[in-house]
């Protein structure tokens, strides 16, 4: 049975009233692909109008709570400690493209950390949600992450950045198989589903992973932060994988990270 509270029941609610507005839209989206100004305008458009409709539904359930968006900014609320937290469409490039992977992500806060989350894929109708402490589902089904172990059995997910630098083929002749989705977002849910093993992300914004890693870590996986934060700035990326598999996923992939870094040093002080 799905564990479910008022605040991720809002949550869910509002997740799934923009998805359907959302895929209304995408179907136009779809038709405008030979001008590709004219979907891009449309799309942003749309996302838009869908954020605005889920920060005016979040703020009528709860007045007192904050909010944090992507494209309507930040306001403190009365609760302090309270924040709901709007990414939008997540896998944007997916969306204006034309392409049916995308999703809608809302989440809820609490003194700096995501307790509640509802991430909605309109297109394939899977709701995605979790509250931390009650495990998570999609649609009614609970979620568990996979239980391979060898590096050469996993199938992982890595972001656009990872397949532009070539030094990621280090990664692809190890594990199974790799896949791009077009977004980080959706691959944490499929690395919470079991159906990728692991994912990797070079992404910064933390707030663009936090629903998402809870998730996964109500479904029994791990995520961190690719590198950790420093005196001199902040986390950066994201590594994500099953239990059994996270340990020597991440080391091969901070090793290839690694040896990626130490080659432009090379090539930076042969130029100089």
């Amino acid at each position: 049975m799905v564990s479910t509270s008022a605040n991720l029941n809002v949550l869910s609610k509002v997740a799934r009233t923009a998805g359907v507005g959302l895929l209304r839209d995408f179907a136009d989206i779809q038709l405008r692909q030979a001008t590709l100004e004219g979907a891009d305008r449309f799309a942003a458009r749309a996302v838009r109008r869908a954020e605005t409709q889920v920060l005016a539904s979040l703020c009528e359930a709860r007045p007192d709570y904050g909010y944090a968006s992507v494209i309507e900014g930040s306001r403190a609320g009365r609760d302090p400690t309270r924040c709901w937290c709007v990414q939008g469409v997540v896998g944007w490039r997916n969306y204006s493209r034309g392409i049916a992977h995308w999703g809608i992500s809302v989440s809820l806060e609490h003194k700096g950390v995501v307790t509640a989350a509802a991430i909605y894929d309109p297109y394939k109708d899977e709701m995605f949600r979790s509250q931390r402490g009650s495990g998570s589902y999609v649609n009614n089904m609970r979620l568990r992450v996979s239980r391979r172990r060898e590096l050469r059995e996993l199938v992982i997910a890595v972001d656009r950045s990872g397949v532009a630098t070539t030094g990621w083929r280090g990664v692809a002749r190890v594990v199974s198989a790799v896949r791009a989705s077009g977004s980080a977002e959706l691959d944490l849910l499929y690395v919470a589903a079991g159906r990728y093993d692991g994912m990797v992300s070079t992404g910064v914004n933390r707030r663009r992973f936090a629903a998402g890693a809870m998730i996964l870590a109500e479904a029994g996986g791990m995520s961190e932060p690719l590198v950790e934060a420093s005196a001199a700035g902040s986390a950066v990326g994201l590594v994500a994988a099953n239990l059994n598999a996270f340990e020597g996923f991440a080391g091969l992939v901070r090793a290839q990270l690694s040896a990626i870094e130490g080659r432009n040093r090379s090539r930076n002080q042969e130029q100089a």
